[in-house]
Formats: C-alpha cells, structure tokens, sequence
C-alpha cells in the first residue's frame, strides 16, 4: 500500500516502508516458498527455476534449455541407370543384337543398314574416305536414315545431312592413336563418353569375330586394346558369338601349354602329310590333263588338213 507523508511517496511491504526519492530501501531478497513449489509442479524432471524477489523484481536463477527441432531430412533422388551400349558389326552374331530392347543403345555401320536384321540403330559410323561414301548406292542409304540418328564421320558433309564429325582429337588424348578399323573407331569413342561421362554400364559386341585367319583378323589388336581401356574405366565388358576377340587357348605358365603346342605340332604334320599326298596325285593327274590337251591338238590339226 502506498502513502504520501511529507509530500514524499512511501511505498509499505509488511512492517517495512521503502521510501522512493531521498530514502534508500534496505531490503533482503527473499526466496518465495510458493514460487519454488510452482517451480516444481512445472518441471516434474527435477529442473526448477528459482526467483528471487527484489526491488527489481524476479530474475530467473536456473532455466531449461529450449527443445531442438530435428533437422530436415534431403529428398531422396533415384541413381540415373547406367547406359548400356551394343557395338554391331557385320558378323553371323549380330543378328542376336537387343534391338528389341530400347534400354540399349545401337551403335552399328553404316553397311549394316544392307542387313535385314539390323532392324534398329541409335548412331551409325561411316569412318572410310570420301572416295568410298560418294558411290550412289551408299549415299542413299545414308540418306534414308532418320534425321534424330547421327552418323560419325571424318567429317561434317553436306552431302550427308546427318553427318557429324568424329572428335578424333579428343578421342586420342592420353591414348594410343589404334585405329585399323571402324570397330576400333567406335570402341574408341566408347571409351571417350565413359572416361568423360562415366555413365556407361556394359558394353556388348555383336557381329565382330576376327578369326586370325579373315580377312580382319589384323584388326582384333586395336579392338582388343580399346576393349581393355573401356573395362579399365570401369564398364562391363562382354563379346557375343565365336570369335577370337579376348579369347586366348591358355594362361601362360599356369595351364599346359606345352601340351596343346605338341598336338597342334602333330596335327600340323598330319595336315603336311595329307597335303604331299594332294599334289602328288595333282601333278599325276595334271600329266594326264596335258596329255589329253595335247591328243585333242592333234586330233584339231589333222581334221584342219582333211578340210
């Protein structure tokens, strides 16, 4: 309760009066027993919050820190599947090809569009001269294809609108220049997407043989050393059909090899033998095709007298 006693304010707690102005309050703080049992009530794990009343009021002694809100969880984001590309050649295997599947991507040559089973492409490559493409027969058959299908060339051809230079430069950087085929052109190229891409997954020949005794058997290194650098990036690498590309008879120094080398040795003069033989009964045989030119020669000369 407040009075005025002498034209001063006299402010009255119990039987004590604080006198504002030229009074100075003298007041012990006191710790309010209500205060602490609210504080308890509130705060039933043990934590209380002491006030002591003063002339400046209630100061909190203890408090509770406030609560955290858990963090958001990021969105998840579904992995983009990794590519998975066919390289078609011209052999028996590359009728068994997925063209069916579109998750595949078709690479083939441009002369495979002469196949009937090449019956899908995504990319074809034309990597010969110009002397080669300008014949009519291939230029139309470049001609008909889509125009969302690019074919690889040396070069960009307004001949051949879909025509798109091969990046030979970019392709070689800190590799071999191991071109001998167009084979070895798109394994290259292959290689280039993934070191810079990484996104191809596997990679599957189809078509390409390369038996050492065709005609393209001098071109299964290159496209043995590109097969390498694609698998060393990290790609599945897989070869269809019965060729000989990554084929090997044996691993030296831990199969026989000393064994398949002496029967290849004795099947070598088996076949050695068996060919004596045929000359020797071709040139028997050649005497007697002589002799017989030569009687007809005769039998010619004498009807040519009689006439």
């Amino acid at each position: 309760m407040n009075s005025e006693i002498g034209g001063m304010v006299v402010q009255e707690t119990g039987s004590e009066s604080i006198h504002s102005g030229r009074v100075k309050a003298e007041y012990s703080s006191k710790i309010h027993l209500d205060d602490l049992s609210t504080s308890m009530n509130d705060n039933p794990n043990g934590v209380m919050h002491l006030h002591e009343k003063s002339a400046e009021g209630a100061k909190p002694v203890a408090s509770k820190p406030p609560a955290r809100k858990p963090a958001a969880s990021k969105p998840h984001k579904p992995k983009t599947p990794k590519r998975k590309i066919a390289i078609v050649g011209t052999a028996e295997s590359q009728a068994a090809a997925p063209y069916n599947d579109e998750s595949w991507e078709i690479w083939g040559l441009q002369v495979g569009l002469s196949y009937k089973t090449f019956t899908r492409y995504n990319r074809l490559y034309e990597m010969h001269i110009k002397d080669y493409w300008t014949d009519k027969i291939v230029q139309d058959r470049m001609r008909k294809v889509p125009p969302d299908v690019d074919i690889w060339m040396q070069d960009k051809y307004p001949e051949i609108p879909n025509s798109k230079r091969y990046p030979v430069e970019e392709v070689m950087k800190g590799f071999h220049p191991n071109f001998t085929s167009s084979i070895a052109y798109m394994l290259a190229h292959a290689a280039y997407e993934q070191r810079t891409l990484k996104n191809i997954g596997q990679l599957v020949l189809y078509g390409v043989h390369m038996m050492a005794d065709e005609e393209y058997g001098y071109q299964r290194a290159a496209c043995e050393y590109w097969l390498g650098i694609i698998e060393a990036l990290g790609t599945e690498v897989l070869v269809a059909g019965t060729g000989s590309v990554l084929k090997c008879t044996f691993s030296y120094g831990y199969d026989k090899e000393w064994k398949l080398l002496s029967d290849l040795s004795t099947r070598k003069q088996q076949l050695q033998v068996g060919l004596n033989e045929l000359k020797a009964k071709y040139a028997e045989i050649q005497s007697h095709v002589f002799q017989q030119e030569g009687a007809i020669k005769d039998v010619d000369w004498t009807i040519r007298r009689i006439q």
